[in-house]
């Protein structure tokens, strides 16, 4: 049995219909990721510079960074319960009204950790004033991919240059 032109030009609308909306589909998947990325971006520059705050809190209580390279102890110092030498105190003030996202679901949890939004912990990296850098600190997300280089090789206060490094978001003392 021939297929009639009237036949063939339903069948045809019919495909152009399915192609439209599949390609309506895909540009709204990848609008829903590109703008999600954009808001997770946006989500960890904020909260890198809301622990940026507090380690200047941190700076101007001590008079020093905190010397740790622990992301739990890097909480407890930001929490005021280490001081820059890692030994235990009981201040309770430097994350005051802080809006971060925590690995344990809070802070207090046993080996709770800052996390980015992928749910990677956030890397400080103090460095001494015998070091490569002097005095100071980096604090960085690894960004989506979750991957960096050693933060001990970088230039004072840039990020990396490796390939892991494209997406790392950064806040440093420098």
């Amino acid at each position: 049995m021939a297929m009639t032109a009237e036949h063939r030009g339903v069948w045809v609308l019919r495909a152009a219909w399915l192609t439209g909306l599949i390609v309506a589909v895909v540009g709204l998947v990848w609008l829903v990721k590109v703008g999600s990325l954009h808001w997770r971006q946006q989500q960890t520059h904020a909260e890198l510079v809301q622990m940026q705050i507090f380690l200047e809190r941190f700076h101007s209580y001590y008079g020093i960074w905190p010397k740790t390279s622990s992301s739990d102890d890097f909480l407890l110092s930001l929490m005021g319960r280490k001081d820059p030498d890692g030994r235990t105190v009981k201040q309770n003030w430097f994350l005051t009204g802080a809006r971060l996202h925590f690995h344990k679901g809070e802070p207090e949890a046993s080996g709770a950790t800052i996390v980015d939004p992928w749910g990677v912990p956030y890397v400080y990296c103090y460095y001494h004033p015998w070091g490569k850098m002097g005095d100071g600190y980096v604090l960085f997300s690894a960004g989506p991919d979750g991957k960096h280089s050693n933060p001990n090789q970088w230039e004072r206060g840039k990020n990396g240059t490796a390939p892991e490094d494209a997406d790392n978001l950064l806040v440093s003392s420098y």
